[in-house]
């Protein structure tokens, strides 16, 4: 059964503000804290199969681009996850919210066909879930910095 984790936040800035910060795609370690390094692995700008090359901690991920609308949604699929998960992907929404916008990051974790790969998945839904809000908590910072 997938795992899902679900971090919420939300900006002062507009949707387009916000969406200039997340939709640099190959610049999320100028803004998110938990990134040690992020860089291109496609030639193409950012959107749909854009693949990056993200560092967090000594775990080196790539990410890949499976939904692109901008300044609504941006979802990506994270490769090089131990085994037992047989699938990651994190999904950002964004939705005007006043003045400001509302931000949701939606974790879909979907574990191994073995009962030890459930138990994995509830740990990295945990380990996931904690990197997924400082990227949101992040991202609202930022888009508040930039927007003033």
């Amino acid at each position: 059964m997938t795992e899902h984790v679900v971090k919420t936040g939300h900006s002062s800035a507009p949707p387009e503000v916000v969406w200039s910060v997340l939709g640099g795609y190959f610049q999320l370690h100028t803004w998110a804290s938990a990134i040690n390094h992020c860089s291109a692995m496609t030639a193409a700008p950012a959107g749909p199969d854009a693949r990056r090359r993200v560092v967090v901690g000594s775990n080196v991920l790539l990410e890949e681009i499976v939904e692109w609308t901008p300044n609504e949604v941006m979802a990506y699929e994270i490769i090089g996850l131990p085994r037992a998960l047989r699938s990651v992907q994190n999904r950002w929404v964004l939705a005007a919210h006043g003045a400001g916008t509302s931000i949701e990051l939606t974790a879909s974790i979907e574990p191994g066909p073995r009962p030890l790969m459930k138990l994995a998945t509830k740990a990295a839904a945990r380990l996931i879930g904690r990197t997924n809000s400082s990227l949101v908590n992040d991202l609202v910072a930022r888009s508040e910095k930039e927007s003033s």
